[in-house]
């Protein structure tokens, strides 16, 4: 056997031991990890109340649902609200700052970086809660006949200060903590007016009073 041939005999030898490991390996890389979803597209973040903000996006075909990501000033994005279904999100009883938004997709448990996507314009919530001024008191009028007239001076109230917003703050105790957490769970899904744990008043218990609770967290 000649050189050349006894090269190429070894050549092929290599390649037939190789090929049925490398098939196997991506064969196998395909079935268990699937394909990574795309990003959503139109992500878009709009001021729709005083201390509101609605967040949508253009549906992405074949994943399980969405997430959306928070940043408040300076801070880092941080998970929002998870599973979401739907193409809109509305997140309600912000305290005041600075607000950008991402959304990402998922399907099972592949996801694309939420780093490739570039965030939402900042929206500023700036509201004040504004105190009604007192109407005063008139002073008294003049004595009758034969007195001299005289006048009661009667003191102008003190004006009260802005009151402190605690949402969150189930028990009135000041703080957002675990007993907070325990009054909403307890009351989770329940209805209706008057509610501890309904932090947004709109009458029902569920994720948004969640959210208000975990921004509010002390």
């Amino acid at each position: 056997m000649t050189n050349n041939k006894k090269i190429n005999f070894w050549v092929i030898l290599l390649l037939l031991l190789a090929w049925p490991v490398s098939a196997s390996e991506v064969t196998g890389g395909l079935s268990n990890q699937g394909v990574v979803p795309i990003l959503p597209s139109g992500v878009v973040a709009t001021k729709t109340g005083d201390q509101q903000i609605t967040i949508s996006w253009n549906a992405v075909v074949g994943v399980d649902g969405y997430r959306i990501y928070q940043k408040k000033d300076s801070a880092d994005f941080q998970l929002l609200v998870d599973n979401l279904t739907n193409l809109q999100y509305v997140n309600s009883s912000l305290a005041n700052g600075n607000y950008s938004y991402r959304v990402q997709s998922f399907k099972g448990s592949l996801s694309p970086s939420v780093d490739n996507t570039a965030p939402t314009a900042p929206i500023t919530i700036n509201f004040v809660v504004s105190t009604p001024t007192p109407t005063p008191t008139p002073s008294g009028g003049g004595g009758g006949g034969g007195g001299g007239g005289g006048s009661v001076s009667t003191p102008t109230p003190t004006p009260t200060g802005t009151p402190t917003l605690n949402q969150g703050n189930s028990n009135g105790d000041g703080k957002v903590d675990v007993l907070d957490f325990n009054t909403l769970v307890t009351n989770w899904g329940a209805t209706g007016s008057g509610n501890s744990a309904d932090f947004n008043s709109d009458g029902t218990v569920d994720i948004l009073d969640f959210n208000i609770l975990m921004n509010n967290w002390s």
